[in-house]
């Protein structure tokens, strides 16, 4: 696989939030679901998908690999964007980005590598070795998720210092990635993008939780509720 280098320029980091769930529109999807902790994906949240994908493409950023939560709905999160690319970078499914334990079941319900290979039209790489297979206990509300974050979005970095990455997660986790990297609690909308430009082992935040590629940019849930609103949560644009 051609791997770009970026040693004078730096490369970028991108960070993507799932789309819409399908429990966002319909609460009642949860009281018979198999899994209430894996929502799928919304009509508009297919769409939000794929206009991240159309916006990379358009943009001319080579993206070299991509990082996501096993989760349905960042997997097909990520197929969405992956169809908007000509280029299909490395896939790597990571559980060290999955959902804050707060907001899963015990164990959590996210799909298994086969139930993932299926959903996913594009090819996995199953030589990938994640930084986490199991996820440590957590404490506290979405914050207790920033520990792991913070040791796979470091290792990661760390296993892979060229190419532009991609990461695919949730809410809580994203929010983590922006504290590990600047200190603060960044919540962001569904479908937003952050864009960070890493250059000789440091990172510069060009723009995050932004919705300028979104043709509806109304209630992207970009606001935490208040049970799990972290104490420090700053809502971050750039």
């Amino acid at each position: 696989m051609r791997i770009k280098t970026y040693e004078t320029t730096g490369r970028k980091l991108f960070f993507v939030r799932h789309g819409e769930r399908i429990d966002n529109i319909m609460p009642e999807w949860r009281e018979t679901a198999s899994r209430w902790d894996d929502p799928y994906l919304s009509n508009r949240g297919h769409q939000q998908a794929r206009e991240v994908g159309a916006f990379l493409e358009k943009s001319g950023t080579r993206v070299d690999r991509i990082f996501t939560s096993p989760f349905t709905r960042c997997i097909q999160t990520m197929n969405g964007i992956l169809s908007g690319l000509s280029d299909i970078p490395e896939i790597c499914v990571e559980p060290g980005l999955s959902e804050s334990l707060n907001a899963c079941a015990k164990p959590p319900g996210r799909p298994s590598l086969h139930e993932i290979l299926a959903l996913c039209p594009f090819t996995i790489n199953t030589d990938y070795s994640p930084v986490l297979t199991e996820l440590p206990a957590e404490i506290g509300g979405d914050e207790g998720c920033a520990g792991r974050v913070h040791q796979t979005l470091h290792s990661i970095i760390q296993r892979f210092p060229q190419g532009n990455l991609l990461f695919v997660s949730h809410g809580s986790p994203t929010a983590s990635a922006h504290q590990s990297l600047f200190g603060d609690w960044g919540y962001v909308g569904q479908c937003t993008l952050g864009e960070v430009l890493e250059r000789d082992g440091k990172f510069e935040l060009l723009k995050w939780g932004d919705s300028s590629h979104l043709s509806d940019k109304t209630n992207l849930r970009d606001v935490q509720s208040g049970e799990n609103r972290h104490p420090k949560a700053i809502k971050v644009t750039a």
